[in-house]
């Protein structure tokens, strides 16, 4: 019975508010049309005004005459003529520049000539003495003073050909060598000295790091070079079967 009675008295609210609703939307409508009306008659009479006032105006305007442009007359210009009795000035002749004289360079000086000195005439042997007796000592070392320099020669020779087949060694370590990867990435740089057997044939062999460059990855890859080093040929006399070569490792 309560929820009857609440939804009979909800329906009659709803109905009631609708009514009043559809009451004012009338009521505007019919005010609107009101307005509608007396604004239409009110406008026709000012229309109707306005339309008379230009026309009276439109009478009683002339055209007003257009003004006379006043064109100002220039005075032509006079042609002066010139006084016959006036002798013109006869133009300036310019005195043309004397060329600038070249100067003269200094004369080296001349150095003085030595004057030949003249040769005394050697004094003559006017009686001959006994002939000096060479001892063995000095008869030696005539003898050796050609083979001294004969064994210099050779050393010579020698010494360029273990120059050269040492830096033959040293081009083949370096065409083996790899930059480890992770040491350029950490932009390390070293220079690691390796020591190593040469056999006759000119094989580098047994290698080890006698000065470590700091860096382990280096000191490996400087390892390797010589291990992968080929035969440079056979060794030459005076090249001591253990060398040391310097491996260097530098980031352009």
């Amino acid at each position: 019975m309560m929820q009857k009675r609440r939804s009979l008295i909800g329906f009659v609210v709803s109905l009631v508010f609708h009514l009043a609703i559809a009451l004012l939307l009338l009521l505007v409508v019919i005010r609107s049309l009101a307005d509608e009306s007396a604004n239409g008659q009110v406008s026709n009479e000012i229309s109707t005004n306005i339309s008379m006032e230009m026309m009276m105006a439109m009478v009683e305007a002339e055209p007003e005459p257009e003004p006379e442009l006043i064109k100002e007359e220039l005075p032509e210009p006079k042609e002066e003529i010139p006084d016959p009795t006036v002798k013109p000035e006869p133009p300036k002749e310019e005195k043309p520049k004397q060329p600038e004289k070249p100067k003269e360079k200094p004369k080296p000086k001349e150095k003085p000539k030595e004057k030949p000195k003249k040769k005394e005439p050697k004094p003559l042997d006017v009686a001959r003495g006994p002939k000096t007796v060479e001892s063995p000592n000095n008869i030696a070392s005539k003898a050796s003073g050609p083979q001294s320099t004969t064994q210099q020669n050779v050393a010579g020779a020698g010494g360029k050909e273990i120059d050269a087949y040492l830096a033959k060694l040293r081009r083949e370590i370096e065409r083996n060598k790899n930059y480890p990867q992770r040491a350029r990435m950490m932009r390390k740089q070293g220079r690691v000295m390796v020591a190593f057997t040469l056999s006759e044939n000119g094989k580098p062999q047994n290698p080890k790091v006698i000065k470590s460059s700091g860096n382990a990855d280096l000191d490996k890859a400087a390892l390797k070079a010589v291990e992968n080093a080929r035969a440079v040929g056979p060794r030459p006399a005076g090249v001591i079967s253990t060398p040391s070569v310097p491996v260097s490792f530098t980031l352009d």
